[in-house]
């Protein structure tokens, strides 16, 4: 799916919860964007009811700072950070678009219901 489509979902329903659905969405890529199990990035995308100023104000290790490189460890700027949401609004939308098509491939097509003439009356 292209970027801008991608940027246009913003609700979402998926469930990272559910071991079968994570194994499908790793298979067709979409836990790739997802970030490494366990990080703070995860969480965000797992908890997608966090907002974005949430994640400004979040001062763990891993969002408002780089990894430990040569004994420092470089602070990123407001708008590295706003970047860095970008990408957890992306894996978001990449999941849910997974989210969607997995439902509709697990879940049986409701059968309509033959309504005879005795029904109607």
């Amino acid at each position: 799916m292209r970027y801008e489509t991608l940027c246009k979902i913003t609700e979402y329903d998926y469930d990272l919860s559910d071991s079968e659905f994570v194994e499908y969405a790793r298979s067709r890529g979409a836990m790739n964007t997802a970030f490494t199990a366990g990080s703070p990035h995860r969480e965000y995308v797992k908890n997608y009811w966090l907002t974005e100023a949430d994640y400004i104000a979040d001062q763990r290790k891993g969002v408002s700072h780089a990894q430990l490189y040569e004994g420092y460890r470089y602070k990123y700027t407001e708008a590295e950070r706003r970047s860095n949401w970008k990408l957890v609004r992306l894996a978001r939308a990449k999941l849910q678009d997974c989210w969607e098509i997995y439902r509709r491939t697990v879940e049986p097509t409701p059968k309509p219901v033959p309504l005879g003439q005795a029904t109607l009356f």
